[in-house]
């Protein structure tokens, strides 16, 4: 299986094969799928859409939707994250999030989650413990830049 990461009008070709069906919601969505549907392609021309797709062939097995904020090109909103009824339970959510991590990663960067490696090695439940009590939140970047000789010993 390959995941890969592509803008979301790019995914219209490859879901032009994709039978359309409805939801327990009654919503039109792809057949096999709880929310990705045909209308996401309408969003695509409004504002930056992307996805993480998983697929076999030309046979699309998951979709995680992300939403970038012009404002903030380094962020991805993750609209949802659809695994086709008949491949769940088999990781594919899981490679959907690996390929976005690996995206968005560079290499002098650790990503503080267990689905690295790296990760995995930390002492992340002590780590974390230590964040949360001594968490700052920042109204602007000069608050943040106020604070980071006190961040850098966290």
């Amino acid at each position: 299986m390959k995941y890969e990461f592509i803008p979301l009008n790019e995914l219209r070709e490859i879901a032009g094969g994709l039978n359309e069906g409805k939801n327990s919601n009654g919503s039109r969505v792809y057949e096999g799928f709880h929310f990705f549907s045909p209308i996401d392609f309408n969003m695509a021309s409004i504002m930056e859409y992307y996805c993480v797709i998983a697929v076999e062939g030309i046979d699309v097995r998951g979709v995680m939707l992300l939403y970038q904020d012009p404002q903030h090109p380094l962020s991805y909103s993750i609209s949802y994250v659809d695994v086709r009824k008949d491949h769940q339970r088999q990781g594919i959510a899981k490679g959907l999030y690996l390929t976005l991590n690996g995206f968005l990663s560079q290499d002098n960067i650790v990503i503080g989650t267990d689905l690295t490696d790296k990760g995995k090695s930390a002492k992340l439940d002590r780590l974390r413990k230590k964040t949360i009590t001594t968490c700052l939140s920042f109204d602007s970047f000069n608050q943040y830049l106020v604070n980071l000789h006190f961040l850098r010993k966290v």
